[in-house]
């Protein structure tokens, strides 16, 4: 008896060959970047050093520049420490001392902030257009000389609101905004995926080294008897001097690519990606991708949630 054949058809059509994953033909580079990485930590090292080492100092040059002043203008008693030269402490520590200076350092942030809020949108379009190499080493320099107007300032004490036109060296690269934005950038780049968790964390575990070992530095050089001020203030502006010249030692991380990746031979031309890295860098073009990142934000409202929030503090 012949069997029929259709007995040894399976019940299931055979499905369709599998379609070959699409390969991007786009190179990809996935070993570190170990010298920009090296540069980056060692640039955060110092950078905070020179910041952590500096800070208490120059409140205390604050406070005795102000302290000073009020005493002479009041016509009081100002005890002067005779190995240090400097004002008594103690007489220091009164509201029409305190008053001034944490007003002075609060407008002081606020201004720094302000350039990096205005600018810092702008700035981090321009990286990708033009490098992180450039905007990095104009933001570290714009660092460095608003210190240096800082210490000039009190240097020659001069009435000590002059200190806000500091701001105004940020104009430069957009101010600690921009350079923290540089440094995460070129992180990113220098690093694959797989490993760039593990880089962030010692970046982070770096940036807490530094808060270990330069406060106790500063703290020696203001409780001290003999102790000046402007020791630690020079060696924070050393520091940040450093800071420049290994930002020029960054190599470029921005990797403009260029290629034609097609997605499947039966589609239409219309469906092909074509990746192209030369865009243009023109400021107009930076200037609409800034727009429209500023019209993105506004119409967020978790934006305004936050300023509320944030505001009152």
């Amino acid at each position: 008896m012949a069997m029929d054949s259709s007995a040894e058809e399976p019940l299931l059509a055979a499905s369709p060959p599998a379609e070959q994953p699409v390969k991007d033909t786009a190179p990809s580079d996935e070993k570190m970047n170990l010298r920009a990485v090296a540069i980056i930590f060692i640039f955060v090292l110092i950078s905070d050093i020179g910041y952590f080492i500096s800070s208490a100092p120059l409140t205390r040059t604050f406070e005795d520049i102000t302290c000073r002043r009020y005493f002479d203008e009041s016509r009081q008693t100002l005890f002067i420490n005779g190995t240090s030269g400097r004002p008594d402490e103690a007489q220091c520590k009164i509201p029409e001392v305190q008053g001034p200076v944490a007003e002075l350092i609060g407008y002081q942030a606020f201004l720094d902030g302000l350039v990096g809020i205005l600018l810092g949108l702008y700035f981090g379009a321009l990286a990708d257009r033009v490098g992180r190499r450039p905007i990095f080493v104009l933001g570290a320099t714009g660092g460095f000389l608003s210190s240096c107007w800082v210490l000039y300032v009190c240097w020659m004490e001069f009435p000590l609101r002059y200190v806000w036109f500091s701001s105004l060296f940020l104009i430069l690269g957009g101010g600690g905004t921009v350079v923290n934005v540089c440094l995460s950038m070129i992180l990113t780049d220098s690093t694959p995926a797989a490993s760039r968790s593990r880089v962030f964390l010692l970046f982070t575990a770096s940036n807490l080294g530094s808060e270990v070992i330069a406060p106790p530095i500063a703290s020696y050089f203001i409780d001290s008897n003999h102790s000046n001020p402007w020791i630690p203030l020079l060696i924070g502006l050393a520091c940040t001097g450093g800071t420049v010249l290994l930002a020029g030692c960054v190599p470029e991380t921005l990797v403009r690519k260029k290629g034609y990746a097609k997605i499947s031979s039966d589609e239409t031309e219309e469906n092909d990606v074509q990746i192209e890295g030369t865009e243009d860098s023109s400021f107009k073009s930076t200037l609409e991708h800034t727009v429209q990142s500023l019209k993105y934000i506004s119409g967020q409202r978790v934006v305004l949630v936050l300023t509320k929030y944030y505001t009152p503090n």
